[in-house]
């Protein structure tokens, strides 16, 4: 009976080992296709189907890296892009949310003044 479990988990290993780790590279393949796609179609002026394809760049490079990664960086300059190419500036800009200057300096994120 222990050769079965041990052949079992052994199979069930083998089997599904590279469906939970070989997983986020090929999102992030996937999403990089996309933003490929998307900058070929933003050349083409069809903008509604690059912001679509950025769109799900954007849920993968989110669930996957998190808003802290490059690759999400990316794909919301090249969001703004299309809308900046389309004339809609208000929805180029993305509200930034920095803290108050008691908290930058806190953080130590308070540059020092150059000059006098």
């Amino acid at each position: 009976m222990n050769k079965h479990i041990a052949f079992a988990l052994f199979l069930g290993i083998l089997l599904f080992a590279p469906v939970v780790y070989g997983q986020p590279s090929r999102d992030t393949a996937y999403a990089r296709i996309l933003v490929t796609e998307a900058q070929d179609l933003t050349k083409s002026r069809k903008m509604p189907a690059a912001l679509i394809k950025l769109d799900s760049a954007d849920e993968i490079y989110t669930a996957v890296l998190g808003q802290n990664s490059v690759e999400y960086g990316t794909v919301q300059y090249l969001k703004a892009r299309v809308f900046q190419l389309q004339g809609e500036l208000d929805k180029a800009i993305a509200p930034i949310s920095l803290p108050s200057a008691s908290g930058r300096k806190k953080s130590g994120l308070m540059m020092p003044c150059r000059g006098k």
